[in-house]
């Protein structure tokens, strides 16, 4: 898991750099505005991504918590039942994370358009 988790924050990184930071200082402008398909990449990425930091964060906190509530324990945590429902979890609360975050984004754009 951690594994992934750096994996992710590495291509966190590099979208934002060259997909974000790059666009906004100027680099290679004509390019990034020749077409809308960039910037959905972009937000597309940029999801996709939040979405996972948000699965390993949540898979790497439930890991050290049960370990310290349960030491003795722990090592009947990692069976193949318990990681059904423990990636379940961690996927419907990153969900939850997201779609908070793209209702807020939507308010804000509505909002926005109105001034």
């Amino acid at each position: 898991v951690c594994q992934v988790g750096g994996i992710v924050d590495i291509l966190a990184i590099l979208v934002n750099y060259l997909l974000g930071i790059l666009p906004a200082r100027g680099y290679f402008l004509p390019f990034y505005l020749s077409t809308p398909t960039i910037g959905t990449t972009y937000l597309a990425f940029s999801w996709g991504i939040r979405y996972s930091q948000n699965i390993t964060a949540i898979i790497m906190a439930v890991n050290r918590l049960t370990a310290i509530l349960y030491p003795f324990r722990f090592r009947t945590f990692s069976d193949n039942s318990f990681k059904h429902g423990y990636f379940t979890m961690a996927g419907v609360i990153a969900s939850v994370f997201v779609l908070y975050m793209v209702v807020n984004y939507s308010v804000v754009l509505i909002h926005f358009k109105r001034v």
